[in-house]
């Protein structure tokens, strides 16, 4: 169970790095676009803005991973969602109707406010 835990904490981790080197290698070439500079090419296949995010992603990645308290709370917290009872289809769709219906309601209640309130006023003023 533990080691399912360490998995997903892992494979969050690696989804997290790949969002983060994204939106790196974007803002590089953003930045180097607007700044007027080419974008050079390693090897003559790899944009530097790719490279560069790359290398921090997977710095970020590596960091996440070796500092223990930060991994050992994610894997508790990934424990604790495990031990958490989701509402079933049923109950989701009878709670979300209720909302619906809450809503509905106090916003009749408010317009018929708002339209009694309007109609004092404009008989106070006028």
């Amino acid at each position: 169970m533990d080691s399912e835990n360490k998995k997903i904490v892992r494979v969050s981790f690696a989804i997290f790095c790949l969002l983060v080197g994204y939106v790196l290698e974007r803002s590089f070439a953003y930045i180097a676009n607007t700044a007027g500079f080419r974008n050079i090419e390693l090897l003559n296949i790899f944009p530097m803005s790719v490279v560069l995010a790359v290398v921090v992603a997977v710095a970020v990645y590596i960091w996440l991973l070796t500092h223990k308290r930060f991994f050992g709370f994610n894997t508790e917290v990934v424990a604790e969602l495990k031990k958490v009872v989701w509402p079933g289809k049923n109950e989701t769709v009878m709670s979300t109707l209720m909302v619906l219906v809450l809503v509905l309601i106090t916003a009749t209640l408010l317009w018929v406010f708002d339209l009694f309130w309007s109609f004092l006023l404009k008989q106070i003023i006028v």
